[in-house]
């Protein structure tokens, strides 16, 4: 309510352009539209004419009116992939992630199809792994749901390994889990509520972050 309010506000030309920030998507309404709370704390909404489909709203800081994750926008506080990074356009810096860039992948599918949607976007590109409990954060705020990772015990049973050969930095399960549900669940999913892993067939489908390194 508050945040349509200050949107209301400016767009009628009683406030000053100021900054609003969201903490969830249902602080992001504008005109009626729903929009989406972004890892770096501004709303966005939908804009076809954007390469990754969403643009930072009138109240945004320094990202007002920026596509989001357009490749050579102003990055102090880092949100957006300066030119000559090595990393497809699109890719968003996360705040307390700033050594990687990242892309969320909105159509859910299987585990093993993002992982291969994810790899197809270049050779420093994978499905995200989190390394601690803060890019896992970041991760889901930028996801706004459960999000498949880049890890699975598909080639043992219980030895978990990530889609890049190594073993997990953190592997932090929600209470009971891992349990191997009805057998076959292999495949890693972050629960966006609660920040914790659960094992799931790879048949599930759920949408992904893709990772890349710079």
């Amino acid at each position: 309510m508050k945040g349509t309010l200050v949107m209301a506000l400016f767009a009628s030309g009683c406030l000053k352009a100021a900054a609003f920030e969201c903490t969830r998507d249902l602080s992001c309404t504008r005109a009626g539209t729903q929009g989406t709370c972004e890892a770096v704390g501004f709303c966005s909404f939908p804009d076809p004419t954007c390469p990754s489909g969403r643009r930072f709203g009138e109240v945004s800081g320094m990202y007002t009116q920026q596509c989001v994750g357009v490749v050579g926008a102003a990055i102090d506080g880092g949100f957006t992939v300066p030119d000559g990074s090595g990393c497809p356009v699109g890719y968003a810096i996360l705040t307390g992630a700033p050594d990687h860039v990242y892309r969320r992948i909105d159509t859910a599918a299987a585990w093993q199809s993002q992982v291969t949607a994810c790899r197809d976007e270049g050779a420093n590109v994978y499905l995200a792994i989190p390394d601690d409990a803060t890019e896992l954060q970041s991760i889901l705020t930028f996801a706004s749901s459960d999000a498949w990772v880049g890890i699975s015990d598909i080639a043992v049973e219980s030895s978990f390994v990530t889609v890049l050969g190594g073993v997990p930095a953190w592997l932090p399960w929600a209470a009971g889990q891992p349990d191997d549900a009805s057998g076959g669940s292999d495949c890693v999913l972050a629960l966006s509520a609660s920040d914790t892993y659960d094992d799931r067939r790879c048949s599930n489908s759920a949408i992904a972050v893709c990772e890349c390194e710079p």
